[in-house]
Protein backbone atom coordinates (compact mmCIF):
# COMPACT_ATOMS: atom_id res chain seq x y z
CA UNK A 1 0.00 0.00 0.00
CA UNK A 2 1.44 4.05 -0.77
CA UNK A 3 0.63 5.18 2.10
CA UNK A 4 1.07 9.12 0.38
CA UNK A 5 -1.04 7.95 -2.49
CA UNK A 6 -3.67 6.15 -0.41
CA UNK A 7 -3.70 9.74 2.31
CA UNK A 8 -4.18 11.76 -0.94
CA UNK A 9 -6.96 9.85 -2.20
CA UNK A 10 -8.80 10.13 1.23
CA UNK A 11 -7.91 13.66 1.74
CA UNK A 12 -7.31 15.52 -1.21
CA UNK A 13 -6.69 18.78 0.80
CA UNK A 14 -4.09 17.65 3.29
CA UNK A 15 -0.48 18.56 2.59
CA UNK A 16 2.50 16.39 2.62
CA UNK A 17 4.59 17.79 5.95
CA UNK A 18 2.07 20.00 7.17
CA UNK A 19 -0.74 17.92 7.96
CA UNK A 20 1.09 14.65 7.88
CA UNK A 21 4.87 12.94 7.50
CA UNK A 22 5.60 9.31 6.51
CA UNK A 23 8.54 7.84 7.44
CA UNK A 24 9.50 5.11 5.18
CA UNK A 25 11.92 2.39 7.81
CA UNK A 26 13.02 -0.56 5.60
CA UNK A 27 9.66 -2.10 4.12
CA UNK A 28 7.31 -0.46 6.66
CA UNK A 29 5.83 3.13 6.27
CA UNK A 30 4.93 4.72 9.37
CA UNK A 31 2.66 7.70 9.34
CA UNK A 32 2.72 10.56 11.85
CA UNK A 33 -0.25 12.07 12.41
CA UNK A 34 0.57 15.91 12.61
CA UNK A 35 -2.63 17.28 11.92
CA UNK A 36 -5.30 17.77 15.04
CA UNK A 37 -8.13 19.40 13.52
CA UNK A 38 -8.84 16.01 11.25
CA UNK A 39 -9.06 12.60 13.00
CA UNK A 40 -6.14 10.48 11.84
CA UNK A 41 -7.85 7.55 9.63
CA UNK A 42 -7.98 4.43 10.87
CA UNK A 43 -6.28 1.22 9.03
CA UNK A 44 -9.11 -0.09 7.77
CA UNK A 45 -9.92 3.23 6.16
CA UNK A 46 -6.71 3.44 4.81
CA UNK A 47 -6.99 -0.41 3.24
CA UNK A 48 -10.66 0.81 2.02
CA UNK A 49 -9.00 3.90 0.05
CA UNK A 50 -5.96 1.96 -1.02
CA UNK A 51 -8.61 -0.55 -2.88
CA UNK A 52 -10.65 1.84 -4.31
CA UNK A 53 -7.37 3.53 -5.40
CA UNK A 54 -6.35 0.57 -7.21
CA UNK A 55 -9.70 -0.02 -8.62
CA UNK A 56 -9.62 3.33 -10.15
CA UNK A 57 -5.82 2.70 -12.02
CA UNK A 58 -7.12 -0.37 -12.83
CA UNK A 59 -9.45 1.43 -15.00
CA UNK A 60 -7.13 3.82 -16.42
CA UNK A 61 -5.09 1.60 -17.60
CA UNK A 62 -7.79 -0.50 -19.09
CA UNK A 63 -8.80 2.97 -20.67
CA UNK A 64 -5.44 3.73 -22.10
CA UNK A 65 -4.78 0.13 -23.44
CA UNK A 66 -7.83 0.49 -25.63
CA UNK A 67 -6.86 4.16 -26.78
CA UNK A 68 -3.68 2.53 -27.55
CA UNK A 69 -4.65 -0.59 -29.26
CA UNK A 70 -7.58 1.28 -31.35
CA UNK A 71 -4.81 4.02 -32.26
CA UNK A 72 -2.10 1.20 -32.88
CA UNK A 73 -4.87 -0.87 -34.97
CA UNK A 74 -5.01 2.84 -37.13
CA UNK A 75 -1.63 2.93 -38.28
CA UNK A 76 -1.92 0.25 -40.78
CA UNK A 77 -5.24 -0.33 -41.61
CA UNK A 78 -5.56 -2.42 -45.00
CA UNK A 79 -9.20 -1.59 -46.48
CA UNK A 80 -9.84 -2.31 -49.88
CA UNK A 81 -8.93 0.81 -51.92
CA UNK A 82 -6.02 1.19 -49.97
CA UNK A 83 -3.78 1.66 -46.87
CA UNK A 84 -4.89 4.18 -44.19
CA UNK A 85 -2.47 5.48 -41.71
CA UNK A 86 -2.55 6.81 -38.69
CA UNK A 87 -2.42 10.59 -40.10
CA UNK A 88 -4.33 9.70 -42.41
CA UNK A 89 -7.76 8.60 -40.57
CA UNK A 90 -8.36 12.38 -39.29
CA UNK A 91 -8.92 14.30 -42.33
CA UNK A 92 -10.45 10.99 -44.09
CA UNK A 93 -13.15 11.14 -41.61
CA UNK A 94 -13.46 14.70 -42.04
CA UNK A 95 -14.17 14.90 -45.71
CA UNK A 96 -16.53 11.62 -45.32
CA UNK A 97 -19.57 14.35 -44.24
CA UNK A 98 -19.10 15.78 -47.72
CA UNK A 99 -20.63 12.59 -48.94
CA UNK A 100 -24.06 12.86 -49.12
CA UNK A 101 -26.53 9.73 -48.24
CA UNK A 102 -27.54 7.68 -51.08
CA UNK A 103 -24.39 9.16 -53.75
CA UNK A 104 -23.53 6.89 -56.13
CA UNK A 105 -20.84 9.54 -58.13
CA UNK A 106 -17.67 9.08 -56.35
CA UNK A 107 -15.96 12.04 -54.08
CA UNK A 108 -12.96 12.69 -54.00
CA UNK A 109 -10.87 12.49 -50.27
CA UNK A 110 -8.12 13.17 -49.99
CA UNK A 111 -4.78 11.26 -47.89
CA UNK A 112 -2.48 13.51 -45.74
CA UNK A 113 -0.32 13.19 -48.81
CA UNK A 114 -3.31 15.41 -51.25
CA UNK A 115 -3.68 11.88 -53.04
CA UNK A 116 -7.42 11.80 -54.03
CA UNK A 117 -9.09 8.43 -53.25
CA UNK A 118 -12.59 8.01 -54.66
CA UNK A 119 -15.32 7.75 -51.94
CA UNK A 120 -19.39 6.62 -52.14
CA UNK A 121 -21.47 6.60 -49.36
CA UNK A 122 -21.49 2.91 -49.62
CA UNK A 123 -18.07 3.10 -49.20
CA UNK A 124 -18.19 5.32 -46.22
CA UNK A 125 -20.86 2.68 -44.47
CA UNK A 126 -18.50 -0.17 -45.29
CA UNK A 127 -15.62 1.69 -43.88
CA UNK A 128 -16.98 2.72 -40.55
CA UNK A 129 -18.11 -0.79 -40.18
CA UNK A 130 -14.89 -2.19 -40.33
CA UNK A 131 -13.27 0.18 -37.75
CA UNK A 132 -16.87 -0.16 -35.65
CA UNK A 133 -16.14 -3.90 -35.38
CA UNK A 134 -12.61 -3.42 -34.99
CA UNK A 135 -13.31 -1.09 -32.23
CA UNK A 136 -15.80 -3.38 -30.78
CA UNK A 137 -12.81 -6.29 -31.15
CA UNK A 138 -10.79 -4.14 -29.08
CA UNK A 139 -13.02 -3.22 -26.66
CA UNK A 140 -13.90 -7.00 -25.79
CA UNK A 141 -10.61 -8.20 -26.08
CA UNK A 142 -9.39 -5.23 -23.15
CA UNK A 143 -12.74 -5.90 -20.58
Amino acid sequence: MDIILTLRHLYPTLKDEVDYDVVNLWQWDILNWLNTEIPQPTQAELETAWAELQTIQQEEARQANIRNDIANTLVDFNWGKFKIRKKDFAPIIAQFMDIKEYDVDPVNVLDYYYTPIPFTYQDFLDFKTLVSTTQTAILIENS
